[in-house]
């Protein structure tokens, strides 16, 4: 049965996408039309079961748009996003001031002047040691739509009398770089911080492997977790997921993944400076677009690399911001910085989560810089990136005492 609807598009920039197939509505999928009646625009999309979480951006003139369809899609106007911008300190910590005076004088090229090769040699370079042992750490092996990859398990318990909850990890690098080695630090403090085992995950890097394949390792990393809790000592039914950066965005994708297939069940999500898809034109974008470790245009570049079809820059599972609901997903905790270019991306991701009825627990860090919470040892060493670990540890300590 056709439905149809109208909207007021001011900046002519339109984000449709086909969320889910409706069940028992026969196998012709969906089909869409665009129209603007004004200046006589008309764009339609094919039915379809292939086009079921796919996106379109639509470039329409300004000015009413008519949307129709033959069953049930899900839209958002660009337009529509509120904007929440977050405030940052008058300049960065003495120490981050430092830290970027020194590495501003190395005359680095930015990682987007690099090869993906050249610039993921560069980043192993960049994880801190926080000089944390544990009892146990080591690797296994699971089953991926790409094949076999690895967890990296971190043990903090001696031993193993009561099962605890899983922090299954997603390493950041902007779906480009990153890997369980450079991310060694921050799973090891997280362990020793919240006193539960960490999953680091091995995923599929753009751009050689684009959106959806790293999502698809993620997804099946959780899946294992889940059949292998027993095993781990821990609970299948208290699995977090978790993530820094693209990481973040990884993790709170397979929260709408499992959600949206019915498993398995994730009990809450820790998201480190997220990217959801909504940091184009915001206030922090733009006042940090370089000088702050991360810039713009290294952002724009991990982003092509990522999503290199077109198609999928309105796809729900890569830019989890754009989706029309997120109710259903577990509760969370949302860690922001002043000075990051995803600052008010995160912003964003925290009110349309509150919006939707999802608890989160937001901690917003005014002179920090995107990566901070890497910095935990030498020879960068923030206090306050401790304190985000710790506020970490307590809200999950809260969730399941």
């Amino acid at each position: 049965m056709g439905s149809q609807t109208t909207l007021k598009v001011k900046s002519g920039k339109l984000l449709v996408y086909i969320e889910e197939f409706p069940r028992g509505k026969g196998s012709g999928g969906v089909s869409v039309t665009i129209r603007n009646f004004a200046h006589g625009f008309a764009q339609g999309f094919p039915r379809g079961r292939g086009f079921i979480g796919k996106g379109f951006l639509v470039e329409t003139p300004p000015g009413n748009t008519g949307i129709s369809w033959n069953s049930f899609f899900a839209h958002r106007s660009l337009d529509s996003v509120m904007d929440l911008p977050l405030s940052r300190a008058p300049e960065p910590t003495p120490k981050l001031q430092r830290f970027l005076a020194l590495y501003e004088s190395m005359e680095l090229p930015e990682l987007h002047e690099l090869s993906p090769e050249q610039a993921r040699k560069r980043e192993e370079f960049g994880g801190q040691d926080p000089g944390i042992e544990l009892p146990t750490i080591e690797e296994q092996r699971f089953e991926s739509p790409g094949g076999e990859r690895t967890i990296r398990l971190y043990e903090p318990r001696e031993q193993l009398e009561e099962t605890a909850p899983l922090v299954v990890y997603f390493h950041g690098g902007g779906w480009v770089v990153g890997s369980l080695d450079s991310h060694d630090g921050v799973c090891r403090k997280l362990a020793a911080e919240t006193g539960y085992p960490v999953a680091s995950v091995e995923y599929r890097l753009a751009p050689e492997q684009p959106f959806p394949a790293g999502l698809e390792d993620c997804y099946a990393a959780v899946s294992w977790a889940s059949e292998q809790a027993g095993e781990l000592g821990a609970d299948p039914e208290r699995l977090v997921v978790a993530g820094d950066s693209a990481g973040a965005n990884l993790a709170t994708a397979v929260a709408l993944l499992t959600r949206d297939r019915g498993g398995p069940e994730i009990a809450y999500q820790i998201l480190v400076y997220p990217a959801t898809g909504n940091a184009v034109g915001t206030k922090s974008i733009e006042e940090n677009a370089e000088g702050y470790f991360l810039s713009r245009e290294t952002m724009a570049w991990f982003s092509d690399c990522y999503l290199s079809d077109p198609i999928d820059r309105g796809n729900i599972y890569a830019l989890p911001g754009r989706a029309r609901n997120l109710s259903g997903l577990p509760p969370a905790t949302v860690v922001t910085a002043g000075f990051d270019p995803l600052r008010d991306d995160g912003g964003r991701y925290v009110a349309q989560l509150r919006e939707d009825g999802v608890e989160v627990s937001h901690y917003h860090f005014e002179a920090m810089i995107h990566g901070f919470f890497n910095m935990i040892g030498e020879p960068v060493d923030l206090d306050r990136a401790h304190d985000a670990y710790e506020q970490i540890a307590a809200d999950l300590q809260s969730q399941f005492s």
